[in-house]
Formats: structure tokens, C-alpha cells, sequence
């Protein structure tokens, strides 16, 4: 991720939004869901900015539905 950024994946389906995991570059990331998964989720990872705020943004650099 650039300087001051990072990515989070977000799972979203019958559960709501469960954040999965962060990280900063694509080595060794490990998610994990506190959730069952019973059926495809659509998961989505996005661009977030280092400001302490959890709510995720807008920019999806990848999504995934199902």
C-alpha cells in the first residue's frame, strides 16, 4: 500500500460487514472471520488511509461476489 495507507477485506453477507484483516503488502497475510461462512460471501478488500477511523472507504481495489 502507499506511504500512510493500508488494505483492509471485509466480508459481507447475511452476517453484515465483518472486517477480516488488515495489511500492507501482499507477503504472508493470514485473515481470519470471527463468523461462519455457510454460504459465498462477497468479500471485498479496500484502500483505507492510516487515520485511525474503522469504517471502511470507497476505494475496492478487489471484490469477490461469491
Amino acid at each position: 500500500a502507499p506511504e500512510g495507507r493500508y488494505y483492509a477485506v471485509w466480508l459481507s453477507g447475511g452476517q453484515g460487514l465483518v472486517p477480516l484483516g488488515s495489511f500492507r503488502s501482499g507477503r504472508d497475510v493470514v485473515l481470519w472471520s470471527g463468523v461462519p461462512v455457510a454460504r459465498p460471501p462477497t468479500l471485498t478488500v479496500t484502500l483505507e488511509p492510516d487515520d485511525g477511523d474503522p469504517a471502511p472507504t470507497d476505494e475496492v481495489v478487489l471484490r469477490s461476489d461469491g
